[in-house]
């Protein structure tokens, strides 16, 4: 079959090197946005209740831009298009908050690389499991340079920072974007696998099947388990008299961590149903946003961001994997996009706009508590899926579920699966 003799032979340097560059730049803007955005809008004049719900507003217009998109780049005679114009509008957004200054503009250009960003990622990732399929790419390898990018950027960003203050931020975040934009462009020509039969109304029976609505709930309250984090841990740990510095060093430690994992997720893909690598995310969840509020000693609290490994990218690859093994080849654009949006987008919004209204009125302990929450009933729904699924539908299965086949957890499946997929993610 062509899948697994390009499966063999050894990946192009060129494509390896322009996923790199494409994963590097929207990484390493993400690497200085996640730890020091909150302060800069902050020091721009928005409240904890303001930076809430502007990244909640971004998060859920995802749900209703990002879906659409998918379904779009899906239908595209050459799918780069799609991906060339988010990425555009990423660097836009970025580069919009160098030159503006007043507060309902930088709202906007906020949102709008928020928002680009949303779409970037599933399109991102859909090229990048197309090549893997057809030239051989590793995933996890890919992604890692973009966690690698990340992590060289919350050390490099906090001591930029430290050097020079906060307003060179934006600065930071434009020039990441743009390159994101460049190796963007340089993506090899990989056309489409949408049939011309492709709807919306085909696309939209991925929602009324039970399993894949409860895959989505399971990541999405796993995934936004980490809105306090994102959007207000600079403010906590400002608050506890740690610099710039060492506030890049704790979000590096729990990158770093995540790179391990990814760099390991063959093997361990290979021996854990997607579901149970969610669950168990899930459950670290539960463990470190009930500790981190507690102000424990620096020491601790670097050995607590190791966490993230499984909070973070455990939940991550057990979504990619599912997505890739149970949904028909031609949708994963699509279902990817409705994981990023409905699930993942559509609730970390919603749990950042709570956990700044919590932040406000009640401290840390309240908003990091609810995150313990959503880690807990995440796992749980991500237990429950494995227990409807069976235990033989195993991440290595390479059964996918079916837009016309019965619900997976009435027992119906699928035969077609995709040629030549790999068994990791």
């Amino acid at each position: 079959m062509p899948g697994a003799m390009s499966a063999q032979r050894r990946p192009p340097l060129k494509t390896n090197l322009i996923f790199s560059g494409l994963y590097g730049g929207q990484f390493a803007l993400l690497g200085v946005q996640l730890p020091f955005f909150s302060g800069w809008l902050a020091l721009n004049g928005f409240t904890l209740s303001e930076i809430g719900w502007l990244n909640g507003l971004a998060l859920v217009g995802r749900l209703i831009v990002g879906p659409p998109a998918g379904l779009v780049i899906d239908r595209l005679p050459d799918r780069r298009l799609g991906l060339w114009l988010v990425a555009g509008l990423f660097f836009l957004g970025a580069a919009g908050l160098v030159v503006v200054d007043s507060r309902a503009l930088i709202a906007a250009f906020s949102v709008l690389m928020l928002l680009a960003f949303g779409v970037l990622i599933p399109a991102s990732d859909t090229a990048l499991l197309t090549a893997q399929r057809e030239e051989g790419i590793h995933y996890g390898q890919i992604r890692a340079v973009g966690s690698g990018s990340f992590v060289v950027m919350n050390i490099l960003g906090g001591w930029l920072l430290s050097l020079a203050g906060m307003p060179i931020l934006p600065i930071i975040m434009a020039s990441a974007g743009a390159a994101t934009f460049v190796f963007a462009l340089m993506i090899p020509y990989q056309g489409a696998h949408a049939r011309r039969s492709l709807s919306l109304k085909r696309a939209s029976k991925l929602l009324g099947r039970m399993p894949f609505l409860l895959f989505i709930f399971a990541a999405g309250a796993i995934q936004a388990s980490h809105a306090t984090y994102y959007a207000f841990s600079i403010v906590h740990w400002e608050g506890q008299g740690f610099a710039y510095s060492t506030i890049g060093w704790l979000w590096a430690t729990g990158v770093l961590a995540e790179i391990v994992l990814l760099v390991r997720a063959r093997q361990v893909l290979l021996k854990l149903p997607a579901t149970v690598l969610i669950a168990i995310g899930g459950i670290a969840g539960v463990v470190r946003w009930s500790i981190v509020p507690m102000g424990p000693p620096l020491p601790f609290l670097f050995l607590l961001q190791t966490l993230h490994a499984l909070t973070f990218a455990a939940t991550y690859l057990g979504s990619i994997a599912y997505v890739e093994r149970r949904v028909p080849k031609q949708l994963t654009t699509t279902a990817m996009t409705i994981l990023s949006t409905t699930g993942v987008g559509a609730a970390s919004g919603a749990a950042t706009v709570v956990a700044s209204q919590l932040y406000e009125v009640s401290g840390a302990m309240a908003a990091y508590g609810l995150m313990a929450v959503l880690g807990g009933v995440g796992a749980a729904a991500a237990l429950l899926l494995n227990r409807l699924q069976g235990p033989r539908r195993t991440v290595g299965g390479g059964q996918r579920l079916s837009t016309e086949a019965p619900p997976v957890a009435s027992g119906g499946t699928s035969p077609e699966t995709s040629p030549g997929a790999s068994p990791h993610a």
